[in-house]
């Protein structure tokens, strides 16, 4: 009877541990299957959306932190870079501006001023201004302010200039023509020489004048200083009145022109 009841427990015992070996190898087949594709996307989703770790406000914070940050360093290194290319191009500004060519002024301390030199102006057609850079009026062209000049080939008086200086003009070798401006009230030009407004004072020839003829009014009585310096070109002068009113006019220094051309009398 003991024999009995012995081998049906060793029985009962191989049947329980054939069933649970059965039951365990089929747990670890289900869990060893691949998953559908559907929960592979997710998992790789989830791994790129951030740590499992995180709950989704958490990822969205920081995603929207690193943004912030990347966002301000972009602005940062924009900022960087505009202000060096801003200081490159005023160095370079600074290095290759420079200031325009100008005659040279005097400022009388009232918005008025006078032409006192060439300058840095090297243009051989001049005209002078109204006003200056500074805004002041140029009413008057002082003393030997283009004396002995050896460029200009023109000069143009605008009509504010009232007084011209002694040799103002005297001595430019080059100078072939002299203007002025038609509403100019105290000085005027023929044929390119310059007198005031009466013709009474013939202040400048032009020394490089090509005409070998010219023709003075008995209307001038005096001949300013220099005015026939220098002019090899001319060859004859008409005079409109006689020997005698020529011999009245005031011929200053150093017009040696009048003696080398050849003389005509009217009268």
């Amino acid at each position: 009877m003991k024999k009995r009841v012995f081998w049906a427990l060793i029985i009962l015992a191989f049947v329980v541990a054939v069933t649970m070996t059965a039951i365990i190898s089929v747990t670890v087949a289900k869990r060893s299957q691949p998953k559908p594709n559907g929960e592979e996307n997710n998992t790789q989703i989830g791994t790129l959306e951030g740590p499992s770790h995180l709950s989704p406000s958490e990822t969205t914070e920081q995603s929207e932190s690193e943004s912030t940050e990347h966002t301000s360093e972009q602005t940062s290194s924009q900022e960087e870079t505009s202000e060096v290319t801003t200081q490159m191009e005023t160095t370079v500004q600074e290095e290759t501006t420079e200031p325009a060519p100008s005659l040279e002024y005097e400022s009388f301390g009232n918005g008025t001023c006078a032409v006192v030199g060439i300058g840095t102006y090297t243009d051989s057609y001049l005209t002078i201004p109204e006003k200056s850079p500074e805004g002041h009026i140029v009413i008057a062209i002082s003393e030997k302010a283009f004396y002995g000049n050896s460029f200009i080939r023109a000069i143009e008086i605008p009509s504010t200039v009232s007084s011209i200086g002694d040799l103002a003009f005297a001595g430019c070798s080059q100078l072939v023509y002299l203007s002025v401006d038609d509403k100019n009230m105290m000085f005027t030009d023929v044929g390119g020489v310059l007198y005031n407004i009466d013709e009474s004072m013939l202040i400048c020839y032009p020394s490089a004048s090509s005409s070998a003829t010219l023709e003075i009014s008995n209307s001038v009585t005096t001949i300013c200083s220099m005015a026939f310096y220098g002019c090899e070109n001319l060859k004859q002068i008409n005079y409109s009145g006689s020997i005698e009113d020529w011999e009245k006019i005031e011929i200053r220094e150093k017009n040696y022109g009048l003696y080398t051309a050849a003389m005509s009398f009217g009268k």
